[in-house]
């Protein structure tokens, strides 16, 4: 299994999330995921991306737990179905109330 997108793949997170989001940096990653700091464009606020490992996001069982966890983790999570359908990788974003940075 290999880590989750690192700092080196930041522009592959950045070209998967088009042009809704800038994603300015790598906040950690674990086994699963990496979790960056973003700013979405349209309503001006940082946001967190958590952003499923490749490998993971190719496996149906893995998307369901992410999905899952993202529905229940925070009020303020949503998934980002336009991610994971150019990229194939699950990611889901919290509102800056929980973003940090």
């Amino acid at each position: 299994m290999t880590a989750a997108i690192p700092e080196s793949g930041i522009d592959q997170v950045r070209a998967a999330l088009g042009t809704e989001y800038d994603v300015l940096r790598l906040l950690g990653q674990g086994g699963m995921a990496a979790v960056y700091l973003a700013r979405e464009r349209a309503l001006k606020r940082l946001v967190a991306i958590k952003v499923l490992d490749p490998e993971l996001g190719a496996s149906p069982v893995f998307r369901a737990r992410f999905q899952r966890e993202a529905a229940t983790s925070h009020r303020s999570s949503s998934s980002l179905p336009s991610m994971a359908s150019r990229s194939n990788t699950p990611a889901s974003v919290c509102s800056s109330s929980t973003a940090g940075g």
